[in-house]
């Protein structure tokens, strides 16, 4: 909240931190802030003060609902319907997305496991939000050494799912989601395209629907292969979450994302560690006497809020 109050937030780029974004949080250059979490708590009592600010909200809200060991700090089930209800009264169902999301797929979380647990939640979850979006896990090195582990602790056998098992899978939940008047897309599972509409996670004509802003204005951007988001600016921090879900693609470890969400400064101009300091002048201060590379941009902010403060 000290950044939204100061109009501006420092953003590091994960591959060069010599690289420093000036990112305006100031109303006037920000067309919404997508919200992206599992854990809307300590962000939620200040929704009042962001709508004074002129900052208009729209919330991606993760429920897989796991649970202990893959994750291991999360809110549970209960916790996070009651976010989405809270979401839903004060904004309207249209503002939020449900992602189910990783599917993570082995000997207890098979198929079968997935279609009834996912309608479990799609019951309670299709009448509080716009749509749902899956994704499948993709195994990334870290998240990778999680899995490993608890499997050689005799928790599961994972498996890499065969393109055919994705595609049965997918087929299922958008059956599952039919049958509880919910839409499902899949962000960036491109192959499935035939089984499952593709997501547009940052979506032009959503953002259209509750600002001034047509869609026609906002340039498409994506990130990767089946990717279809309009521009964002994204100010959230890699390493920062301290709920500890194995499978994170964005902590090194679980401990170690707890280690930095520690470490936290409230009122750092990032939401990362490390030293970044605003000097009295305005310029930016790396505690470091080499060529700082700053950018100045504006847009749709998308923000990981696990970082915020």
């Amino acid at each position: 909240m000290h950044r939204v109050r100061e109009g501006r937030v420092l953003v590091k780029n994960p591959r060069n931190p010599r690289q420093v974004l000036d990112v305006s949080l100031r109303p006037n250059d920000v067309i919404a802030v997508v919200y992206w979490s599992r854990d809307y708590r300590r962000l939620l009592p200040h929704f009042p003060e962001l709508e004074d600010r002129g900052l208009r909200p729209c919330f991606h809200l993760s429920l897989t609902g796991y649970g202990p060991p893959l994750e291991q700090r999360g809110p549970d089930v209960d916790t996070v319907l009651e976010q989405f209800e809270r979401l839903a009264k004060r904004y309207g169902p249209s503002r939020t997305v449900w992602r189910y999301d990783p599917i993570i797929l082995g000997s207890r979380h098979h198929e079968d496991f997935h279609e009834a647990h996912f309608a479990s939640l799609a019951e309670r979850i299709a009448p509080l939000v716009r749509c749902g979006i899956i994704s499948f896990l993709d195994p990334y090195p870290s998240t990778k050494r999680g899995l490993k582990a608890l499997e050689a602790a005799g928790y599961e056998r994972w498996e890499t799912p065969s393109f055919e098992q994705r595609k049965r899978l997918a087929a299922r939940l958008v059956a599952v989601g039919k049958q509880h008047k919910l839409s499902v897309f899949a962000c960036c599972e491109a192959d499935l395209s035939e089984q499952i509409a593709p997501a547009r996670c940052i979506d032009p004509e959503w953002i259209a629907s509750f600002t001034s802003v047509p869609a026609s204005a906002m340039r498409m951007a994506p990130t990767r292969k089946g990717c279809g988001c309009a521009f964002a600016r994204d100010i959230g921090a890699y390493h920062t979450c301290g709920h500890g879900c194995v499978y994170c693609y964005a902590n090194e470890s679980p401990e170690a994302g707890l280690r930095h969400a520690r470490q936290i400064k409230a009122r750092s101009p990032h939401l990362g560690t490390g030293i970044l300091s605003i000097n009295s002048n305005g310029s930016i201060n790396t505690g470091a006497s080499s060529q700082l590379d700053l950018g100045l941009l504006s847009s749709q902010v998308s923000v990981d809020t696990e970082a915020m403060r």
